[in-house]
């Protein structure tokens, strides 16, 4: 049985995706775990394997976190139903020099990458959005084009997309700001835009 196998069954018996936690597992079983160990036989991986495949992340703290939990738990519970004789995630941790709040910026090649793609994406406004101003991806989803106001390069943001695919109040109260953006991406977004002649505090 390989990794992706037991995965697979992992994910069908305990993450049913219904609440946030589960979805956000789901996401890290398949964009993360699978793709990095799944071709491998369960019965071959050691803890070196798995303290190797955790250092090679680059994610953020909470995010390594969230991986080395869902790892655990999946090698923890294949050693109880006995297709390994061991548990090698029973010591795995978060590397030692990922801090909290720690972060890792896109490189120059990603961000190539990802603006060519843009290019003929259905999906490539919202991904300048996202570059572009630093939204979440809720947030972008939740934007409607009155919310852009080019002649002032700002965007509004007032409202952000749930998990149970419903708008809704941002985060936060602090949430709901009006974010720049930046003079030259500023034909990005199109003609477009909130009517100037409305007149609205900052937020």
């Amino acid at each position: 049985m390989t990794v992706k196998d037991y995965t697979e069954l992992y994910k069908r018996t305990y993450l049913s995706g219904k609440s946030d936690h589960e979805a956000t597992m789901l996401g890290i079983a398949n964009n993360a775990i699978i793709p990095n160990l799944g071709k491998r036989r369960l019965y071959d991986i050691t803890p070196t394997i798995l303290t190797g495949f955790i250092n090679n992340l680059e994610y953020g703290y909470w995010h390594t976190v969230k991986v080395v939990q869902l790892t655990k738990s999946i090698f923890r519970q294949a050693n109880e139903d006995r297709p390994i004789p061991f548990d090698p995630a029973n010591n795995l941790k978060v590397p030692k020099g990922l801090k909290k709040g720690s972060h890792r910026q896109i490189t120059d090649k990603e961000r190539e990458m990802i603006l060519h793609t843009a290019e003929h994406h259905p999906a490539g406004l919202f991904c300048r959005i996202i570059l572009y101003t630093d939204l979440r991806p809720g947030e972008v989803a939740a934007l409607r084009w009155s919310d852009f106001d080019l002649s002032a390069q700002t965007v509004h943001v007032c409202r952000a997309l749930k998990r149970n695919d419903t708008i809704g109040p941002p985060k936060s109260p602090s949430s709901i700001r009006d974010v720049p953006i930046p003079t030259p991406y500023v034909p990005c977004f199109g003609t477009q835009s909130r009517s100037t002649n409305q007149t609205r505090k900052p937020r």
